[in-house]
């Protein structure tokens, strides 16, 4: 009797020892689970509180606008969408913006224009230039290849291995012999008449050679835009901006800038300067006037110039202000 009982207490204890081990087992196989957990990167779009997975705020823990954090999976908790950062932390979705993996970077040398959807005849987006982050590629209906570098701006590939697109530095190595080896003009030779109407053409000329190389339809010239934009042009002289001196608003659709006309320059190397700052080096106004002047939807312009009286540049240079009107 009392053998049997020992027997039975034997297989008990081996019982207990194998169900020891299963839960070790298991409590290994867990833990490895944890670490081999994937998750994607994301940023803290506004300060977050920390809550448990019951929903319970954490007190006295925060996480700051900006931090970037880890997103192991998401979780509904009281009806809300929550995401998890760590081992029993929890913070709202709806505070964070998770950032996309990168597929392979490429080098633009020159600028390459983007689309907005990746098609040849959609409406266009960025400039690019330097290294670029590719996050998707993608084939449009006419087999050709698209690289995302964002939501809206789509590469064509033909464009980064083709693109002839000169950046400012190349630019200005073209345009200072042109420059050196131009005749010198006085004040009054640049600010006459024909010279000023020459630079007005030329920038309309130019931007619809621009517009017609995108598929996109040139402006028409028109008078009364012209003469409005010779308004608006001498009262920027007195308050740079896009409202009137006297509060009113303008009439039509405009971009302004200010530049100089070199005395060894020309119309044609003075408009392009003003229509390259607003092509390709708007950075500061968030691209806007670039792409006002390369909107689709607008098709007539007019364009007007004002010499700044005021500025001191000897017979080197002399000041002006440039508008261009369109609607």
């Amino acid at each position: 009797m009392n053998f049997k009982r020992k027997v039975i207490k034997l297989n008990s204890s081996i019982a207990l020892s194998l169900a020891l081990l299963s839960c070790v087992e298991v409590e290994t196989n867990s833990l490895h689970t944890v670490q081999a957990s994937s998750y994607q990167k994301a940023k803290l779009t506004h300060n977050a509180f920390i809550y448990d997975s019951k929903g319970r705020r954490k007190i006295g823990f925060i996480f700051k606008k900006g931090k970037l954090i880890k997103v192991y999976n998401r979780k509904k908790i009281k009806g809300k969408s929550f995401v998890r950062i760590g081992k029993n932390k929890y913070i709202k979705k709806v505070n964070i913006r998770k950032i996309k993996k990168c597929l392979f970077t490429i080098n633009l040398e020159n600028y390459v224009s983007a689309h907005v959807i990746p098609q040849k005849d959609s409406a266009f987006g960025n400039d690019f230039i330097g290294n670029q982050k590719i996050y998707k590629t993608q084939k449009d209906s006419d087999g050709n290849q698209w690289l995302a570098v964002n939501k809206d701006n789509w590469l064509l590939k033909t464009d980064v291995e083709n693109s002839n697109k000169k950046d400012k530095d190349v630019a200005d190595q073209e345009n200072r012999p042109i420059l050196s080896n131009s005749p010198k003009k006085t004040i009054a030779e640049i600010t006459n008449n024909k010279y000023v109407k020459a630079i007005e053409d030329s920038f309309l000329n130019q931007l619809n050679t621009l517009r017609e190389s995108k598929g996109i339809r040139p402006f028409s010239y028109d008078e009364t835009l012209h003469s409005y934009a010779k308004l608006r042009a001498k009262e920027t002289l007195r308050n740079y901006s896009h409202v009137r001196p006297n509060g009113e608003k303008t009439k039509f659709g405009e971009v302004l800038a200010g530049g100089t006309a070199s005395a060894y320059g020309s119309p044609e190397i003075t408009a392009k300067e003003i229509l390259d700052c607003f092509i390709y080096y708007d950075a500061a106004s968030n691209w806007q006037h670039r792409d006002l002047l390369l909107n689709p939807n607008y098709t007539k312009m007019g364009v007007g110039i004002a010499w700044d009286k005021n500025t001191d540049y000897a017979d080197a240079a002399v000041g002006f202000n440039l508008i261009a009107n369109f609607y």
